[in-house]
């Protein structure tokens, strides 16, 4: 690249390059980190009503595991696999933050 470029990144879609300035907002955002599966965490800030599982269970894909309240609504978190829990960071009548963990599996 010449230095009238030097600013300009590479950017390859469809086996086509172009040369782009990236702004500094996407040069200094936090890169893709894949989700941990075995890790359960809130989708939406809320209120726990109940737990229904505990430490070493054994559960079963699609079987509830607590109930969030998050804007009047009653959200079941289920298992998305079987599998034992390996702990459980919340309680009944917790507030919990988006993105908080919730539950572990094994």
């Amino acid at each position: 690249m010449s230095d009238n470029n030097k600013d300009l990144q590479k950017i390859v879609v469809d086996d086509t390059v172009y040369l782009t300035k990236l702004t500094p907002k996407f040069a200094v955002r936090k890169a893709f980190a894949p989700k941990d599966p075995k890790k359960i965490c809130a989708v939406i800030p809320g209120v726990i009503l109940d737990v229904t599982v505990n430490k070493g269970q054994h559960v079963k894909r699609d079987q509830s595991m607590l109930v969030l309240e998050a804007m009047k609504m009653r959200n079941s978190i289920k298992a998305p696999f079987d599998g034992i829990i390996k702990s459980i960071q919340i309680s009944k009548g917790e507030r919990v933050a988006k993105g908080e963990l919730l539950i572990e599996f094994e």
